[in-house]
């Protein structure tokens, strides 16, 4: 036998699924469309951010530096002007016209010492000229201040007096005329500083074009990704739509390598697409298997000419067979009878399979009885199956065939096995031969649900797999034929209204 028990499981885990069209989409793991956008804005807004930074540090930089020129000058010029002003409180102390003199005098000197002192710690080595002119002023003010502190202890009426008045005059002079030399240097260093600073003010327009460009380019990049991954898939979406809503179902989808919304989309869509193109076939294909089913009543109805004449005379027959002792003639019009009334009077679309496996027994003793020894067989039922509901005349066109042409071609015939058994709930019936198989073309049209059967055959094995396939919704017919080695079907289904 070709096929054995063992074979017949793996019907289990096959299915008659219809060729389904591929989504053009290979797609690879990248991230989502949000976290993409949100990519883009994090990159656009640190671009912006490291632009707007550039700017900030080159602008105050040179504020900076603007900042500092002025704060020097302003102490320079309060160091001047406090000189000036103690000077003043100097020379009216010593004209002693008032009493409140020494006390403003003092309050001078505190301020101008204030001042200086403010002025002196802000020395910079790196500043040299600057760095000279505070190192006299703060020297000389040393100096200055030991000599006006003995001065204003005096007594104005010695000779020595006079002498260290003309010193303090012109220790006074000399600060002052170190001021404007400090003023002088501190305004050469403004100026190397300001020509130094130029150089920054021209990087102003490079990094505002060089923020342009990025920021041009970045908005380019999103501008193309966004139609790239957005804007095309949902317009060839659009038409594709528009085709499918007009039962067109050979447009084809954009390719979209991207495992992303976008991506998911595509793919539902494509699977819908392809689900209402499968319904669509279904129906149509169930369409067309009840008018071949309506052709079948109607030439079962024609056939059924006057069947109680047919069954009279067949019975008046096997009567004279008997009175005449041809017991084998006899057996063999009963078989013929049986076989006939439950072809013409059986209108059930279901039927025990007892009652199924009775007429293929009538027919194989007929066959038998025409072929002799070139004709063998075997029924194997199990027991739980015998009362199972099966379509009707499933198994009798399947052995005639075996019969027809499988076997009475060859020579040396060959052997017919009817099974059945179940796995689980679902009941399984086989036939088959040892006969010359079929065509490779012909098993790949059959186990597809493409092949129409032949006339003059009956219902045909095309249209018991179609049968099978409506009646049941796990209903499976698979075919298995190797030329010149033999041919094997099996049915499998479960019967939803149970047994009898």
């Amino acid at each position: 036998m070709l096929y054995n028990r063992e074979d017949n499981r793996i019907a289990g885990a096959q299915s008659a699924q219809r060729k389904k069209g591929e989504l053009a989409v290979k797609q690879k793991k990248t991230a989502s469309m949000k976290q993409k956008f949100a990519y883009m804005a994090v990159t656009m807004v640190a671009a912006s951010f490291g632009v707007f930074l550039c700017l900030y540090l080159v602008v105050s930089g040179i504020m900076g530096q603007t900042r500092q020129i002025m704060d020097d000058n302003d102490r320079n010029a309060r160091f001047q002007t406090q000189m000036e002003a103690e000077e003043n409180a100097f020379r009216h102390w010593v004209e002693g016209n008032d009493g409140n003199a020494r006390e403003e005098l003092e309050a001078r000197i505190r301020e101008t010492t204030d001042v200086v002192e403010n002025l002196t710690e802000k020395k910079n080595p790196a500043k040299p000229e600057v760095y000279r002119s505070l190192w006299a002023i703060e020297k000389s003010y040393e100096v200055y201040c030991v000599k006006r502190d003995e001065v204003m202890e005096m007594d104005r009426s010695k000779a020595e007096f006079s002498r260290a008045l003309y010193e303090i005059y012109d220790m006074q002079g000399f600060l002052i005329q170190y001021g404007g030399n400090l003023t002088q240097a501190v305004m050469k260093e403004g100026n190397r500083a300001y020509l130094q600073g130029e150089n920054r003010f021209k990087l102003i327009p490079l990094v505002v074009v060089f923020a342009a460009v990025m920021i041009a380019g970045i908005a380019v990049y999103a501008g193309k990704y966004i139609d790239r991954s957005l804007i095309e898939p949902i317009v060839a979406l659009s038409r594709e739509a528009e085709r499918v809503a007009a039962n067109d179902f050979e447009g084809q989808l954009p390719g979209y390598d991207q495992d992303d919304e976008m991506g998911h989309l595509l793919k539902a869509f494509g699977k819908m697409k392809e689900s209402t193109q499968e319904s669509l076939r279904t129906i149509q294909e169930n369409s067309e298997l009840q008018i071949q089913l309506e052709k079948v009543q109607l030439q079962m109805l024609k056939s059924q000419v006057n069947p109680h004449f047919l069954f009279n005379t067949l019975n008046m027959i096997s009567c004279m067979a008997q009175l005449e002792e041809a017991d084998t003639t006899d057996k063999m019009i009963l078989a013929m009878s049986r076989l006939f009334q439950y072809t013409l009077k059986s209108s059930e679309s279901t039927a025990p399979l007892s009652n199924e496996i009775a007429v293929v027994k009538d027919y194989l003793y007929l066959q038998k009885m025409r072929f002799g020894e070139r004709v063998q067989y075997e029924i194997d039922v199990e027991d739980d199956t015998e009362y199972r509901m099966v379509p009707s005349f499933i198994l009798q066109p399947l052995v005639e065939n075996a019969v027809i042409h499988g076997i009475s071609g060859q020579a040396s015939g060959g052997f017919i096995r009817v099974r059945s058994w179940t796995e689980g709930k679902k009941l399984w019936l086989s036939v088959e031969d040892t006969g010359a198989g079929m065509e490779p073309e012909q098993v790949e049209q059959l186990n597809s649900g493409k092949w129409k059967g032949k006339s003059g055959h009956g219902v045909g094995l095309g249209n018991i797999i179609k049968r099978v396939r409506i009646m049941y919704q796990d209903g499976q017919v698979i075919v298995r034929s190797e030329k010149k080695k033999g041919t094997c079907i099996m049915i499998g289904f479960t019967d939803t209204k149970g047994e009898i």
